[in-house]
């Protein structure tokens, strides 16, 4: 409502005018028409009052969602973090079981090497107990007994066979694959050198006999591997 007089706006149900004091007269159509808009203006402000709670609903639930979201992301970083950490440990732990592997494929190489060594030494002593590593004659004798050798070798080995009244000598070996022996000459006065020929890795004998005294001995081959 309006004062009429001074132009000052005024409650609807007011008599006088509180700027100028001039009578308030209220015609029945306005008496009619004032309870319509003071309901429409009650309307309009649920109206604006549920607004403005649905935007604060809405406002508040933007910032829990941002909160949540937020938190989430930190979780997923922390997350992230710890994989991470698990694929450094499992690194370190795989090197450490090829580390591993490397010094068992060492040890498993060393015990095979330990054990051919065994099995070689076996076989040397096997051999030895029942070999004749010397000669009784000083006519039919060679300059070494024992001869070691690398596989797919040769060793110079000179045997003395001197007889006034001649004489042939014989030979065999026990392993050929592992050692033989060869004659350098067919003939000789009273000494010839012979070549020694090894094979793959073990222990062999070579036997020399004559038909001149019946003398007998041996010689040890060991191929080392």
């Amino acid at each position: 409502m309006i004062c009429p007089s001074c132009g000052t706006t005024l409650l609807d149900d007011s008599l006088f005018c509180q700027n100028c004091g001039c009578k308030i007269t209220v015609q029945e159509e306005d008496k009619e028409q004032t309870p319509k808009a003071s309901k429409a203006r009650s309307k309009l402000k649920v109206s604006l009052i549920v607004v403005a709670i649905f935007a604060v609903i809405l406002g508040a639930l933007s910032v829990y969602q941002g909160i949540q979201l937020k938190q989430k992301g930190l979780q997923l970083e922390q997350a992230l973090g710890e994989n991470d950490s698990l694929q450094d440990e499992i690194k370190v732990k795989e090197e450490k079981i090829k580390s591993l592997q490397a010094d068992i494929k060492t040890l498993q190489s060393k015990e095979q090497s330990q054990k051919q060594k065994v099995d070689s030494f076996d076989a040397i002593v096997q051999v030895a107990q029942h070999s004749t590593l010397s000669s009784t004659s000083s006519h039919f004798y060679v300059d070494r007994y024992i001869i070691v050798m690398k596989p797919n070798s040769t060793a110079s080995l000179k045997l003395t066979a001197n007889w006034s009244y001649g004489g042939t000598v014989h030979s065999s070996t026990s392993a050929r694959g592992t050692a033989y022996v060869t004659f350098n000459d067919n003939s000789w006065y009273n000494s010839v050198y012979l070549t020694v020929h090894s094979g793959t890795s073990g222990v062999a004998t070579l036997h020399f006999s004559n038909t001149a005294d019946n003398i007998a001995f041996d010689v040890l081959v060991i191929v080392t591997p």
